[in-house]
């Protein structure tokens, strides 16, 4: 059911048949991280739904988008204990630090709107200096993807969150990010 679910809504993209194609491929390594996910969040006390969401949707759809496109002769970067901005195409711009374990992040709005907070994301490795980050916003209800290629500079993003009819709402965005020194 989850896997049909996952090829089904990230098959409907404008990139038809080729997307899921690569959305079939992807639903191993995408069972391995949420059965990951799901080991440790039940042994810290919460319970993760076995059900596919929003939020799984949310993250597929990104980590398909941001795979590719990468430049030679770039340094490793890592999220871990990393700093950077990111700039989204509908014009906000955010601060990321992330703590050097990984655990925390604390994003800031540079511009676009106002505030901070600090979420605890969850990261994996999905190709070369390409990291799959998701993470819940309390304060907005919002479940928000990023795949971000350190390589290329670019962030494939979602962010999807709840409706008043009780539906729910997926926008994906691209940006580009810079570390900050």
């Amino acid at each position: 059911m989850e896997d049909s679910l996952i090829v089904a809504v990230v098959a409907d993209d404008d990139r038809g048949k080729d997307l899921g194609m690569a959305a079939t491929a992807m639903v191993p390594r995408i069972r391995e991280f949420l059965h990951d996910r799901r080991r440790r969040r039940t042994e810290g006390g919460t319970i993760v739904s076995k059900a596919a969401s929003p939020a799984l949707v949310a993250m597929v759809v990104a980590l398909l988008l941001g795979a590719g496109g990468v430049a030679e002769g770039t340094p490793e970067t890592t999220p871990y204990g990393g700093h950077f901005v990111v700039q989204i195409d509908n014009g906000v711009v955010f601060d990321l630090r992330f703590t050097p374990d990984g655990k925390h992040l604390t994003y800031k709005y540079l511009a676009g709107g106002e505030g901070e907070e600090t979420v605890d994301p969850v990261i994996a490795k999905v190709g070369e200096q390409a990291y799959l980050i998701t993470w819940f916003e309390p304060k907005t209800g919002y479940t928000v993807s990023h795949v971000e290629n350190y390589r290329a500079g670019k962030v494939d993003l979602t962010w999807s969150y709840p409706k008043p009819d009780g539906s729910h709402a997926l926008e994906l965005h691209t940006a580009t990010i810079e570390v900050v020194k």
